[in-house]
């Protein structure tokens, strides 16, 4: 929806269809390379394929979460207009950075820490933010039912003039109060006979890893040291050691939990950190296949929360290339905005009203992205380090 001079009444505007959700014709997308592929196409030792008379440069990376838009047709085959193929390499925000960098040309954390690292890095060069996705927990509506009752999440209000569909899908999460529940050892059995023996706890990816991991540690630790971000080593060591049982007992996973999440077998994860986009994807190919949302899977938005920071951090000259393609192709920001992003605008900062109108248009149920859960900054690089390392201690050593 988009305002109307004037008077102010917001109406409905009418997208284009996107690729591969449209429920009347599919588009038949046909790349630009087709069109130049009357020669052969050669790969030759400096990664540049020639296709008749044109050259697309190969362009590698580490990327974790954001792979999505590199293995979107849409985003690949628009950056084959400007002569760019990406391959990645699947790794976590802070393994993308922490792993052997040579012949990478970009890499594409998910937050600061990690951006941090890589801009240490000999000609590194950091690209605008451009996509920004909230981390958040997916679980089950099963488990949300006994969460409601025992007081830790609420559902959402629907902002007016929105899909719905008996069900709210969103819900606020008191972390303070789940984090009680999980201290006392509440086993999902407690809140309901028919949930079964697990533990109530909150599964990551491994925190070496991933940063939605350090996040979730990051939340923790506000809610942990009396709603205030950790500034000190000894405060960090010290909150920590508090929080190691919450995050180890239940693990930390290396399988990837989003495309656990999205199958029948992911019950058995019941509270799973992920980021804001992955679901609304998911719950916008529900609407694509069954014409309404799944309304078993549900999206916690934690207060406090925090933001993904997404940044493309780029070392060669063609990764350099990539950079600028993405900082300043609209119709490549546009692909973001329909896989689940919230775009950033270079004049007026966070835009979500965009992400709004388009699960609209779409008939997705649309989440409150003005709510008022207080938003905390992750502690400085080495404060985190620290906490990590605590957490970690007679586990195992994170690469340096």
């Amino acid at each position: 929806m988009v305002d109307q001079p004037g008077d102010g009444a917001l109406v409905r505007v009418r997208w284009p269809d996107p690729f591969h959700r449209s429920r009347r014709a599919r588009r038949v997308y046909l790349p630009i390379v087709i069109a130049l592929a009357a020669g052969l196409c050669v790969l030759v030792p400096n990664k540049a394929i020639y296709l008749g008379w044109q050259t697309v440069q190969v362009v590698d990376g580490n990327v974790g979460s954001k792979k999505v838009l590199f293995d979107d047709e849409v985003i690949r085959d628009r950056l084959l207009t400007s002569h760019l193929r990406v391959t990645v390499t699947p790794k976590g925000s802070r393994a993308g950075v922490t792993s052997d960098l040579s012949g990478v040309d970009f890499v594409f954390p998910s937050g600061q820490p990690a951006a941090i690292k890589a801009k240490a890095q000999k000609g590194a060069r950091q690209n605008k933010l451009q996509y920004m996705s909230p981390v958040v927990i997916a679980t089950f509506r099963k488990y949300v039912t006994v969460l409601e009752k025992e007081g830790v999440v609420t559902p959402q209000v629907a902002p007016a003039n929105t899909p719905s569909y008996g069900k709210p899908i969103y819900y606020n999460l008191d972390v303070e109060k789940l984090v009680e529940l999980m201290r006392k050892g509440a086993k999902w059995k407690d809140l309901d006979p028919a949930l079964g023996e697990n533990r109530v706890l909150v599964e990551t990816g491994d925190l070496c890893d991933a940063n939605h991991a350090g996040a979730w540690l990051a939340m923790l630790a506000y809610v942990e040291n009396g709603k205030k971000v950790v500034t000190s080593p000894d405060k960090a060591e010290e909150t920590a050691g508090k929080l190691k049982d919450l995050l180890l007992t239940r693990g930390m996973s290396k399988e990837d939990l989003h495309a656990l999440y999205r199958v029948p077998e992911g019950e058995q994860s019941p509270l799973i950190v992920m980021y804001e986009h992955l679901f609304l994807d998911l719950q916008l190919d529900a609407v694509d296949r069954d014409d309404v949302p799944d309304l078993e899977r549900v999206m916690l938005y934690p207060n406090p929360s925090m933001e993904s920071q997404p940044q493309l951090v780029s070392f060669t000259e063609k990764g350099h290339r990539l950079g600028k393609v993405l900082d300043e192709d609209e119709p490549i920001r546009r692909r973001a905005l329909e896989l689940g992003f919230r775009l950033v605008d270079d004049k007026t900062g966070l835009d979500s009203r965009k992400l709004a109108e388009y699960l609209v248009h779409e008939e997705v149920p649309v989440p409150d992205m003005k709510n008022a859960a207080t938003t905390v900054a992750s502690p400085d690089e080495a404060l985190l380090e620290v906490m990590i390392k605590k957490v970690l201690d007679g586990v195992r050593t994170c690469p340096e």
